[in-house]
């Protein structure tokens, strides 16, 4: 089981995303990225902002994205269409 950065990173994003991708509570946002984690498909991409590499992991069904760190950590976890996946640096992705 994959965690968090850290915990205000955590709660800083469940209040951006988590709403927006229906969740009422933490649990069920860290639900979501857990169950992201166990059925999405990981890749490898660049990250234009931060400069580093990540680790990507899209469920394309329900449009779920969780990014992992080089630690593993995971920093954020999203909804997002399939073509923003695609569109990501030096990505393979091959959902």
């Amino acid at each position: 089981m994959a965690a968090w950065r850290s915990e205000a990173q955590r709660r800083d994003h469940f209040g951006e995303h988590g709403p927006e991708m229906g969740f009422s509570t933490l649990e069920e946002y860290d639900a979501s990225t857990q169950n992201t984690l166990d059925i999405g498909v990981y890749f490898t991409y660049f990250d234009d902002f931060a400069e580093e590499e990540r680790t990507g992991c899209y469920d394309r069904t329900s449009g779920r994205f969780v990014v992992l760190d080089t630690d593993d950590a995971i920093i954020s976890h999203y909804a997002c269409p399939e073509r923003y996946i695609r569109r990501l640096s030096y990505n393979n992705y091959d959902g």
